[in-house]
């Protein structure tokens, strides 16, 4: 992810190079990017000049003054007079303020094999018998290098163009703090079409501590600068191998890039660019989705009139500029044609709270926004100092325009109000596709050209597929509820405490047990450690009485006689059935009792619960057919707590009584868990 990394130099040397001017007029866009430069002579009567001035020229007014140059630049470059170095297309704004200054102009050439360093330049400048000003303009051909210690410092160095170039140390006074010492005097700088040499291993060092970098690191060329030109800048990172660049190129890279920015962000430095004008970062591939949060962090911008962003790539509007007039309060021209911007989004003008109320414009031609929303339409209504111009964009007449044709079919104040009309473009927007209707006028359209006919027949047809959906899942759910209709109601009782309708209600007057337990004496321990808790709350919580032999039987009765009063005391009984059960003589007549009582009270009375699996000729005969025809649960049933519940529970006593219900939960859960442990203490 060396995009990252790229994205952080760009920042630091394209950001913070930012310049203002208070009180220059509105300007145009600097082209610089011709490959060649253009320095026509004019030469001057030497009436007009005086001795020294003839003497240091010699006989020849055109004559080269390379002594007025640092020695190590006189064979690459050469004096020329009055502002003729300067770039062709510089701005006339620029050049009146030079005029006043009236430097020495010197134009560089530098060629495949040479380097030219900025350094010299600025040791020669601070020699104090060297009282002028300086314009420097630098032309690399063929791989020419150039070292260029950013932020360009020198004393008296006014303007500064290289074009074409191979920069290389850039980042050298980053830690610097003599820099800060020079001063800051540059006018104008522009840097285009060049190619930043990075030290993958300096690097690697550097954002470790770029929090401490110098003033002049961070916000560059500040006091007196105009404009700033940082045009189709690349990024070009060295390839030397070891430890610390490989794993900064692989996954410490995002770390890297992060640390970048937060040094940046926390150097404690307040930039402000009071004569800024003119910022041009165009035709970059490497500026970042926080190009703007990075470019006013701690500064101002209060002069900045033009400032280009076309040809970067971007893909959506940058949030710190769809405010107008926010930042930059006397922002005229905003440049982000050509990019990849597919949604405008709703820009907010703030020009009635800027000095300036001059009308400005929002370029955001030739990007790749496909329809206008009424949303949209309506924010630029209530534009009065900004105009957002979309023109020229791959709008696609679908229904999606529908909006946008329905608004102008009636009055709005789009085209009748507003400073200047600056909306009324909008009514000759063209489409571009489809194919069919490509050229027409999108407010000329009818519904049906642009496909809403067909869209309406998919909207009638929609309740009708709805509808469908809902027919089909009603019947999933029928049968469900017929298959598992028994679970349902069981669940529905013990879980959701609802007991549904059409339930047997019975007659339990006279019963003091809710269950007599009939179980052999072999299987005693799992009665009385886990069905018994489970139903018997001793903590208070008892929603069910149990009747139990060694427990509730009268002590001097028969056996057989108080089988019978416990069977007939109970509302129900709890068989717990196994091979040891069957072979109980006693089991089997509690059983046969139990029975019986069911077929005197016609109604379930008997619980069937097996704690193993048993092969039918196993069982007793009359016991076989009441496992035939009653439903009987097995200990291991992941039901097993819900259907005894629910077999034992009093459903009018629990009709009239709902914190009964809460009791039964909590038993549940109780003797679940409990059940839970004494299977798990089995398996070991």
């Amino acid at each position: 992810m060396w995009c990252f990394i790229i994205t952080a130099i760009s920042m630091i040397l394209n950001s913070l190079l930012l310049m203002m001017s208070a009180a220059i007029n509105t300007i145009n866009s600097t082209d610089v990017g011709d490959d060649q430069f253009k320095f026509p002579f004019h030469p001057q009567s030497n009436a007009n000049l005086t001795e020294d001035e003839i003497a240091f020229l010699g006989t020849r007014p055109g004559q080269m003054l390379t002594n007025r140059l640092p020695q190590e630049w006189s064979t690459l470059c050469s004096i020329l007079r009055g502002l003729e170095c300067l770039h062709a297309p510089t701005k006339q704004s620029v050049k009146n303020a030079l005029k006043i200054v009236q430097p020495v102009c010197a134009s560089c050439s530098v060629n495949g094999g040479n380097t030219l360093r900025f350094e010299d330049l600025r040791q020669f400048l601070q020699n104090p018998t060297v009282k002028n000003t300086y314009a420097v303009t630098i032309k690399c051909h063929d791989g020419g290098n150039i070292s260029l210690p950013y932020p360009m410092r020198a004393d008296g160095l006014k303007y500064i163009h290289v074009h074409n170039c191979f920069i290389i140390d850039s980042m050298a006074d980053y830690f610097n703090d003599e820099i800060n010492l020079i001063p800051d005097t540059l006018l104008y700088y522009a840097i285009t079409n060049s190619v930043f040499y990075v030290d993958s291993v300096k690097f690697s060092r550097m954002i470790k501590n770029i929090q401490y970098m110098t003033k002049a690191a961070k916000c560059g060329p500040e006091k007196d600068l105009m404009i700033a030109i940082s045009r189709n800048i690349s990024f070009a990172f060295s390839k030397f191998v070891m430890p610390t660049v490989e794993s900064m190129k692989s996954e410490e890279t995002p770390v890297a890039a992060r640390t970048f920015y937060r040094g940046v962000s926390r150097a404690a430095f307040t930039c402000n660019y009071t004569k800024l004008i003119e910022i041009d970062r165009s035709i970059a591939k490497n500026l970042g989705s926080k190009h703007d949060s990075v470019l006013l962090q701690n500064s101002e911008f209060p002069s900045l009139q033009v400032f280009n962003l076309s040809h970067v790539l971007l893909r959506e509007l940058p949030g710190k500029l769809d405010d107008w007039r926010l930042y930059f309060p006397r922002m005229k021209y905003l440049d982000l044609s050509h990019n990849r911007i597919s949604d405008f989004k709703g820009v907010l003008d703030y020009g009635i709270r800027s000095e300036d109320h001059s009308m400005g414009t929002l370029d955001l031609r030739y990007n790749n926004i496909t329809t206008i929303t009424l949303k949209q339409l309506h924010s630029l209504q209530h534009h009065r100092f900004v105009k957002v111009d979309i023109r020229n964009n791959p709008f696609d007449c679908n229904c999606g325009m529908r909006d946008f044709v329905q608004f102008f079919r009636h009055e709005n104040n789009l085209t009748t109000d507003g400073v200047v009309g600056q909306y009324i473009y909008l009514q000759d927007l063209e489409c571009q596709r489809p194919v069919t209707l490509k050229g027409r006028r999108i407010v000329g359209l009818t519904f049906n050209e642009l496909g809403c006919e067909l869209e309406t027949t998919t909207l009638l047809a929609a309740p009708i597929i709805i509808l469908c959906l809902i027919v089909v899942i009603l019947v999933v759910f029928i049968i469900i509820m017929i298959k598992y209709r028994k679970e349902i109601v069981i669940l529905a009782f013990t879980r959701l405490n609802i007991l549904l309708p059409c339930q047997r209600v019975e007659d339990n007057a006279g019963k003091n047990f809710d269950a007599f337990v009939s179980y052999s004496q072999h299987d005693s321990d799992w009665v009385l450690n886990t069905l018994v808790p489970g139903l018997e709350r001793p903590n208070g919580l008892d929603p069910f009485k149990l009747c139990l032999h060694q427990r509730d039987f009268a002590v001097g009765t028969a056996i057989a006689e108080n089988i019978v009063n416990s069977v007939e005391a109970s509302r129900h009984t709890i068989l717990v059935i196994s091979r040891k059960f069957l072979e109980s003589e006693w089991c089997l007549m509690e059983f046969r009792t139990a029975f019986h009582q069911s077929l005197l009270e016609k109604k379930k009375h008997l619980i069937l619960v097996t704690l193993e699996h048993l092969a039918p000729e196993e069982l007793d005969a009359d016991l076989k057919r009441c496992m035939q025809t009653l439903t009987y649960v097995n200990i291991n049933d992941r039901l097993f707590w819900d259907k005894i519940i629910f077999s034992l529970s009093d459903k009018i006593k629990i009709g009239r009584d709902k914190r009964f219900f809460s009791n039964i939960k909590r038993a549940f859960l109780h003797g679940y868990k409990q059940n839970r442990e004494v299977n798990d203490n089995d398996a070991k």
